[in-house]
């Protein structure tokens, strides 16, 4: 009978479920490593990103180590080639969420999904300490108006957050919350009073649910003061062009200069009163 099919054979495409692409210029790498793990224990080959004790510690294998002794060395073999495949493909799925830039660094002849597993962490994970005051600096320098909106904001902290955890910080999440609050504008400063007061302290996702809330009916407000002015603007130029004409034809009268039609009629009364004031003498 012939054995069962893997679940990891049954993946066609990686980024299906790990849509993020790891890149050296970006600190993705917890929430990329996250999505590597969870997705190698859902199709059981987590144990490939582990060492590898012995030939018997394997996803493709599930009998007890009594039994793997009594093997023969063709079934040995073949259980070493379906673990060298696994491992195969193992490693295929780290070389496709990766950028190019990171697979070109890591990749090695002959090498195990472990050991690339082990060089990516280390690219990201060595020097802490170093590494650990850079972020903090980022960490505590951040502020609200460095950003679009209050979403990438508060999404901004708690990646910072996440790698301080990754690097051994023991920053709490009340401290993530009050940061958050200290970098708001002065539009927030009400908000941030009211969160700072309650107690205990609203977790992160609670923080940032409230704040977006907040932002959200500051952005309607906004929109509906700037149609109330255009309204106004707009009823005030048509009452202007709505006037009587009489009144129009009394601006323009007072704001044009005499024609030649007015001192014509003037001209005129001069020399009809002349003639007849001689005669009348």
């Amino acid at each position: 009978m012939s054995s069962p099919i893997h679940p990891a054979v049954t993946i066609n495409n990686i980024k299906n479920s790990i849509p993020l692409i790891l890149d050296s210029q970006t600190e993705h790498y917890n929430t990329w490593a996250e999505l590597f793990v969870l997705h190698c224990k859902a199709y059981d080959v987590f144990d490939h990103l582990q060492p590898r004790e012995s030939t018997t510690s394997s996803s493709t294998s599930k009998d007890s180590s009594d039994k793997d002794k009594n093997k023969t060395p063709a079934a040995k073999q073949t259980y070493l080639e379906s673990w060298e495949r696994i491992d195969s493909i193992v490693l295929q799925w780290i070389y496709g969420t990766i950028s190019q830039d990171l697979m070109h660094t890591i990749m090695i002849t002959n090498t195990t999904a472990y050991d690339a597993w082990c060089r990516l962490k280390n690219l990201f994970l060595d020097n802490q300490a170093a590494r650990t005051i850079t972020i903090q600096n980022k960490f505590f320098n951040t502020r609200l108006d460095q950003f679009p909106n209050m979403t990438e904001y508060c999404q901004n902290m708690k990646l910072l957050h996440d790698q301080l955890i990754s690097l051994g910080s023991t920053i709490s999440e009340n401290q993530l919350v009050l940061h958050i609050l200290t970098g708001l504008t002065d539009q927030y400063e009400n908000i941030s009073l009211i969160l700072q007061q309650t107690q205990p302290l609203p977790d992160f996702y609670n923080t940032r649910s409230r704040l977006c809330q907040v932002e959200e009916r500051k952005i309607a407000q906004a929109k509906v003061s700037a149609q109330t002015a255009g309204t106004a603007l707009h009823t005030t130029t048509e009452s202007t062009s709505r006037q009587p004409p009489e009144n129009q034809a009394y601006h323009r009268s007072d704001n044009t200069a005499p024609t030649d039609q007015g001192c014509g009629r003037g001209r005129g009364r001069g020399r009809g009163h002349g003639p007849s004031s001689s005669s009348r003498g």
